[in-house]
């Protein structure tokens, strides 16, 4: 699992302790407290900035974060969650 951790992937489980399963509001999501941590976010859409090989990183609106709370996606992930 360490392993996954230092390559910025981890195993949705609710028994691993590096990955947050309830959605947290982006608008007011205490950093700190998930720090080090894999954390499911939504949120008002402020930008989206497309990086490459399908990842993308979208900009959620934050009380404290004047250009947005970045959140990191890449095609392998958002498939699962598609309809």
């Amino acid at each position: 699992m360490l392993r996954l951790r230092k390559e910025s992937k981890t195993v949705y489980s609710a028994r691993n302790p590096y990955f947050v399963t309830r959605i947290q509001k982006a608008d007011g999501i205490d950093l700190f407290e998930f720090e080090g941590r894999f954390v499911r976010v939504e949120g008002k859409l402020k930008k989206i900035q497309k990086l490459g090989n399908g990842a993308k990183l979208f900009y959620l609106e934050h009380q404290q974060l004047k250009k947005g709370l970045a959140v990191f996606s890449s095609e392998k992930i958002r498939r699962p969650f598609a309809n």
